[in-house]
């Protein structure tokens, strides 16, 4: 356990931009924390890739949550008609 503690401190602490990059896989919400609350202070190559990556793959989860909800709402609704 000890290890574990010394690897969560470790990302703490380097301006290496883990602790953005790690953060911003948790939703939205862990990505306008880890922008605003690290990588405004501590900008690094690998934090900017890690928030670009995890932006896109938001916004392609939002669109094909849209886009699903849009195509199974027209079925469900379709269906029930007849």
């Amino acid at each position: 356990m000890e290890p574990l503690k010394d690897i969560v401190k470790d990302i703490g602490n380097n301006n290496t931009g883990k602790a953005a990059g790690i953060i911003s896989y948790f939703t939205i919400i862990g990505w306008l924390v880890a922008y605003f609350g690290y990588h405004q202070h501590k900008k690094t190559e690998l934090g900017s890739y890690q928030l670009r990556q995890t932006l896109l793959l938001n916004i392609a989860y939002l669109v094909v949550w849209v886009c699903l909800d849009f195509i199974l709402g027209f079925f469900w609704t379709t269906s029930e008609k007849t």
